[in-house]
């Protein structure tokens, strides 16, 4: 599939709390409470105080910046331009993870009873 569905409610988010992140070679995987998980490849920013923080070409560097979101839930959500969603943290901070390809996956969200890959 390429590009977000626009009918997804996305509410489900809304205080889900990152409890752990797993850093591979070729992916990074934001696993959150209430049984919500988001697997993605290098197609994330992440920026806190205004400033890009995961800027870093090799993918395992760049996700280590992602443990400052341990501790912080999701208060907002949104989808620019139906390719990014955009995740706004308790502690102000921003995920902006984007549909970068057209034939592959770049991303998956999971929890019970939906799995959207896009």
């Amino acid at each position: 599939m390429y590009g977000i569905p626009a009918d997804i409610d996305w509410s489900f988010m809304i205080g889900a709390e990152p409890i752990q992140i797993c850093i591979g070679t070729y992916d990074v995987i934001i696993n959150y409470s209430k049984d919500i998980s988001i697997s993605m490849g290098d197609c994330f920013e992440y920026i806190s105080d205004g400033v890009e923080l995961a800027s870093d070409p090799e993918l395992s560097r760049k996700a280590t910046s992602l443990v400052a979101l341990l501790g912080a839930v999701v208060r907002r959500v949104d989808v620019e331009e139906g390719k990014v969603l955009i995740l706004t943290f308790s502690n102000g901070d921003v995920l902006k993870v984007a549909d970068v390809e057209e034939r592959y996956e770049s991303f998956t969200v999971c929890r019970p009873g939906m799995s959207l890959v896009v």
